[in-house]
């Protein structure tokens, strides 16, 4: 469901890396420490995880996103949450994307995630 539409080209096992471009997905634990610990090992520059009812963890060597489309998570954990992807709004799916990708280049260009700061 996260992954959309796109065409999966492959799943990687821990610490294994793509080979090229597309979506791939990790054989790893659902669990987030054991989760974004798979992404990193994978050479993930910046994760982007998102989660319904709040997860705090962070990790020490790659920024991470936390994103929520759970406006009581979002209020509860704000300081814990990057973005709330309000799905009840008006706006279009596609502006939820434009503000996850700019916040993905915020990040990337020395921006700090709440889970750093």
């Amino acid at each position: 469901m996260k992954g959309g539409t796109t065409t999966i080209r492959g799943v990687l096992q821990h610490g294994e890396r793509a080979t090229g471009k597309g979506l791939y997905l990790i054989d790893s634990p659902g669990q987030e420490p054991k989760a974004v610990t798979a992404l990193a090992a994978t050479g993930a520059q910046i994760i982007m995880f998102a989660t319904g009812i709040g997860a705090p963890q962070g990790f020490p060597f790659v920024p991470v996103i936390k994103v929520t489309a759970n406006p009581r998570t979002a209020e509860h954990l704000s300081e814990h949450i990057d973005v709330l992807v309000n799905v009840f709004s008006d706006a279009p799916m596609e502006e939820h994307g434009k503000r996850l990708y700019s916040e993905m280049l915020a990040v990337a260009s020395g921006h700090t995630t709440k889970a750093e700061a």
